[in-house]
């Protein structure tokens, strides 16, 4: 019985000191947009809405995150490829 536990006891150690020593760790691209580049040239706020939002959702697509936004400017992340 000692000797079974102790087999359970050093598979359980190795285990766990295996996953200790891997790193998981996610890499990341970050992307930065200026909204007024999406600006119709001539149009109501309807159709620029409609941009941003086409926009929007293709960035949403190619795995683009929203993070954070600063004035005009929108910033995205994604894991990297």
């Amino acid at each position: 019985m000692k000797r079974c536990f102790a087999l359970v006891f050093a598979a359980s150690l190795l285990c766990l000191a295996g996953c200790a020593t891997v790193s998981h760790t996610t890499k990341w691209e970050y992307k930065m947009e200026d909204t007024r580049q999406w600006a119709p040239s001539a149009g109501s706020t309807q159709d620029w809405q409609a941009t941003c939002t086409s926009h929007l959702n293709d960035l949403g697509k190619e795995g683009w995150v929203f993070m954070h936004k600063d004035g005009a400017t929108i910033y995205f992340m994604r894991p990297a490829k």
